[in-house]
């Protein structure tokens, strides 16, 4: 084989990639989050008489508006 065809062995160290910092929870605010979204589910059962169905479509109602205000809202900050 030409000397100019001479391969490199396989085995050279390539340096590591760097990696991001993994991202760190706030326990505090996954404990609020948990806690706030027991006593809205607490709240929202006891507002509607018990009724299981009326909870359940309010609920839904409710996410759907939400998803649909957030949506809105970010379309107009991203024109900004």
């Amino acid at each position: 084989m030409p000397a100019s065809k001479v391969r490199k062995p396989h085995h050279q160290h390539h340096p590591a990639p760097k990696r991001a910092r993994p991202v760190q929870h706030n326990r505090a605010a996954l404990a609020a989050m948990i806690l706030f979204a027991v006593l809205g589910f607490v709240i929202g059962y006891f507002a509607s008489g018990g009724n299981t169905l009326s909870f359940l479509a309010g609920a839904i109602i409710g996410a759907v508006a939400g998803y649909i205000i957030g949506h809105m809202m970010d379309k107009s900050l991203e024109k900004k």
